[in-house]
């Protein structure tokens, strides 16, 4: 028994075949997409489809919002600048969690900033690479002096 739905749903992937047929997987039913040979093969927690390739046309996800109106600006003043062998970070919600990364993902640096959305980030100890900064809103990439 095939679990899919030929109508449109909200969080759903879609499997559009060339003849105009759509199949719909809600992501309740967690679809994982793979590849075997040359089909599509689609696997729910209920069942499994073979779709050949030349047969399909596109996938699509369907995640539309209930209420559109309700997507909030965000406007983000974080400022960065170096001072020494430090950064200093201005701007950012008071609380704000600031985590630096190494290009190989290791965190190297964690804080938070004060109670005026400010931090410094002391650059002591790192090697001398390229480094990311992560926000609550924002990342950058920097280059140790």
């Amino acid at each position: 028994m095939l679990s899919a739905s030929t109508v449109s749903a909200q969080n759903s992937l879609a499997v559009h075949q060339q003849d105009g047929q759509v199949t719909v997987f809600s992501f309740t039913e967690k679809p994982v997409v793979t590849y075997s040979d040359n089909e599509l093969v689609l696997t729910t927690r209920k069942t499994a489809v073979q779709y050949p390739l030349y047969k399909l046309k596109k996938l699509t996800f369907d995640t539309a919002w209930d209420d559109p109106s309700r997507i909030e600006e965000q406007i983000v003043n974080a400022k960065f600048r170096f001072q020494g062998n430090a950064i200093v970070v201005t701007g950012c919600k008071p609380g704000a969690q600031l985590m630096v990364f190494d290009l190989k993902g290791k965190k190297t640096c964690q804080l938070r900033t004060d109670d005026k959305g400010c931090a410094t980030i002391s650059l002591n100890g790192l090697r001398k690479q390229v480094y990311v900064m992560k926000t609550d809103h924002c990342s950058f990439k920097f280059r140790k002096p």
